[in-house]
């Protein structure tokens, strides 16, 4: 049976907070979202966006999830849930910033790709920090399985399908004929042994 490969999809919203006199306002005011009901508007045109490359896909590529997530907490509470299940990747659509809790979202140990929109609307929050966060994966070195996507949904299906290439190796399996390396146990390279064997 084929495999499916599973990819939660997740949407950074924007905190409310009181103000003084303005009454309840976002703290992340960069992007355009102001309430959850604009993400959740943006998330059903993200998935009607997710659906067509669904099916160019074959429907090899699964999206659920469409977590809303609003502060660190929200995030560690999904962590264990990705960790241990049969997730293969994760998405991040960066609608409000959330540079106080991107470390968190590590503990996922997934690929991850981070979404952003600079040039096509809506303007997400997230756009100001896509060439920082690039800058951070490659100083931690977590740049192997965690990227950042802007405005392109050709690049996004590229990462993608490193995602599913990375979850279709995990499944694979290695047959070792003839005596494996020492490392597993064997005799060690270059003893007379070992080269006795191979020549046999």
């Amino acid at each position: 049976m084929k495999h499916r490969i599973k990819i939660r999809v997740m949407f950074t919203c924007p905190v409310l907070k009181a103000g003084i006199t303005e009454g309840f306002t976002p703290v992340n005011v960069w992007g355009w979202a102001r309430s959850d009901k604009q993400v959740a508007e943006e998330i059903e045109r993200v998935k009607k966006d997710l659906s067509e490359i669904e099916r160019e896909f074959d429907g090899e590529i699964a999206f659920e999830g469409w977590d809303m997530l609003h502060v660190e907490d929200d995030i560690l509470e999904k962590s264990y849930e990705i960790q241990t299940g049969d997730i293969d990747g994760v998405i991040v659509f960066g609608v409000a910033q959330f540079w106080g809790y991107l470390g968190s979202f590590y503990t996922f140990n997934k690929p991850i790709i981070f979404f952003g929109r600079e040039y096509t609307e809506p303007p997400y929050g997230f756009n100001l920090l896509t060439e920082h966060i690039n800058w951070i994966l490659k100083s931690i070195g977590k740049q192997g399985w965690a990227c950042t996507v802007v405005d392109s949904y050709e690049k996004l299906k590229k990462e993608i399908r490193a995602i599913r290439a990375f979850a279709k190796l995990k499944k694979a399996k290695v047959i070792c004929i003839g005596k494996p390396n020492e490392w597993k146990g064997a005799e060690k390279w270059g003893n007379y042994r070992t080269i006795r064997i191979m020549q046999e």
